[in-house]
């Protein structure tokens, strides 16, 4: 692997070692980017450094920073870069190439997405088709027509990946030969429903799977 391709994963490893320590969720992953500006420096300012980055009191500082120092003390983050980069995964930063152009200008987007598959500038032109879980044959059969047909048309349908009209919204836009892309409220390793495990691996062949977890 060439210097580019390890920058790379050494990259994704610290954003997503950040992301991993104990009460950084995306909020305070912002506050820490706007701090540093690149993660391997916000990750080599030390665990009470970055503690201190989004802490508001020195009681809240008390209260996080031995937790995260235990975190930080036993965490690899080029390990992790590696383990994301063999499944098949990529860390979306904002105000970084790849990342979504139309997420990326509201004011409380994730500072970071976990995506598998690939996201293209197209996409931006994109419609959301989401609905009940419990569709019957008539709504489930009308949102498969409607998505292939935006998908014909250029559109990338984006969706949820849940039973019911996601599904048939996902695959109306593969058999019509066009762009999905299916937003998760789990993690990548963790798809829900367990069913719809092929239909992932499909949209991630012609589309991507995107969390902010």
């Amino acid at each position: 692997m060439g210097k580019d391709g390890r920058s790379l994963i050494g990259e994704m490893g610290y954003w997503a070692a950040l992301h991993a320590l104990p009460g950084v969720g995306q909020k305070r992953l912002s506050i820490i980017a706007e701090r540093y500006g690149d993660a391997r420096d916000a990750w080599y300012a030390g665990a009470d450094a970055i503690a201190l980055a989004f802490c508001r009191s020195d009681k809240e500082y008390e209260r996080v920073r031995g937790p995260i120092k235990q975190a930080w003390d036993r965490t690899d983050p080029t390990g992790i870069g590696e383990r994301l980069c063999r499944k098949g995964y990529r860390v979306l930063v904002r105000g970084r190439p790849g990342y979504p152009f139309l997420l990326s200008h509201l004011p409380d987007a994730p500072q970071i997405l976990y995506c598998c598959g690939s996201l293209e500038e197209a996409d931006s032109e994109s419609v959301a088709l989401v609905g009940t879980r419990r569709a019957d044959y008539s709504g489930l059969r009308n949102t498969e027509i409607l998505s292939s047909e935006l998908a014909s048309a250029g559109i990338t349908v984006v969706s949820g990946l849940a039973r019911g009209i996601d599904s048939s919204a996902h695959r109306g836009a593969l058999r019509s030969g066009g762009r999905t892309v299916a937003v998760l409220g789990s993690g990548l390793d963790h798809l829900y429903p367990p069913e719809n495990a092929e239909l992932a691996r499909e949209i991630s062949l012609n589309g991507a799977i995107i969390s902010e977890f």
